[in-house]
């Protein structure tokens, strides 16, 4: 390997930590003295790392303990929902009626094709009457 891509090389690996805290890389050249310069910086770097570990440990900690309280908090909805979740049950139950009757029908005889399909009850009709049974 040449001299050229050698130090092509060993820029690469030399390279600083990137944005999302992936440790850097620390080659040593042949210099003695820059070696030495390069051990020296990444000592010293080892508080300033230490104290973002333990600032980012805190707010994860702080994250968590908010996370805590809001999943303890009871759902301010939840009668809402119960009372929805049963209408849309009463819905489905009439709807899944109207097919049940459609389907359990006999196949019509030639005769009768020409005649008007069988009408099903309407459902905005039902709705209308339990509203304004609940209105009373």
């Amino acid at each position: 390997m040449s001299t050229q891509n050698k130090d092509k090389l060993q820029a690469k690996l030399s390279r600083r930590r990137s944005r999302n805290r992936k440790p850097a890389l620390l080659l040593l050249q042949q210099d003695s003295q820059s070696n030495i310069t390069r051990l020296d910086n990444a000592i010293d770097n080892f508080a300033d790392r230490i104290a973002d570990a333990e600032n980012a440990l805190q707010n994860l900690e702080q994250q968590k303990r908010a996370a805590e309280v809001e999943v303890a908090k009871p759902f301010a909805q939840e009668e809402e929902l119960a009372e929805k979740s049963a209408r849309l049950a009463e819905l489905n139950a009439l709807l899944n009626i109207d097919r049940d009757r459609s389907s359990s029908q006999d196949a019509p005889e030639e005769s009768e094709e020409t005649e008007a399909p069988a009408t099903r009850p309407s459902v905005l009709a039902a709705l209308e009457e339990k509203q304004s049974a609940r209105a009373c």
